[in-house]
């Protein structure tokens, strides 16, 4: 298991507010999980969280450290998107405005086409009942 394997699960846990909920985002056991905390953990000769029962605290260092980890996770997101879109798997969102007649003749019908060819770039349409003005 990766030191970003246990990270990803480190951040998943106080995003998700408990083991158990973290577990069932990542479809594994919450006993996995806490594993992952406790390697990490362990691995960094640190506690980072405090548990009880109810509740899950984050130590001083654990604070500082969730920060970090969230900066290093969206960095190595960064990266990835870099070389998958040199790879051509383009992603993000598109947003046109138009009339209702171009979004008939010509958005519209070529929508599913462009979506199937993309299918990582989520698409907003949003049409005008009225000519633009300038």
């Amino acid at each position: 298991m990766s030191t970003l394997d246990q990270m990803q699960a480190f951040v998943a846990v106080i995003d998700e507010g408990s083991f158990t909920a973290a577990a069932r985002k990542w479809d594994i056991s919450p006993t996995a999980m806490s594993k992952k905390i406790s390697m990490l953990e362990k691995s960094l000769n640190t506690r980072l969280l405090i548990r009880t029962p109810r509740l899950i605290i984050m130590t001083d260092i654990g604070q500082k450290y969730y920060v970090q980890c969230k900066k290093v996770l969206h960095e190595y997101k960064l990266s990835r998107t870099l070389i998958e879109d040199k790879n051509g798997h383009l992603s993000g969102t598109l947003n046109i405005v138009c009339m209702r007649q171009v979004a008939q003749d010509l958005v519209f019908p070529s929508m599913a086409m462009f979506l199937e060819q993309y299918p990582c770039i989520v698409t907003n349409v949003t049409v005008k009942k009225t000519d633009f003005r300038y």
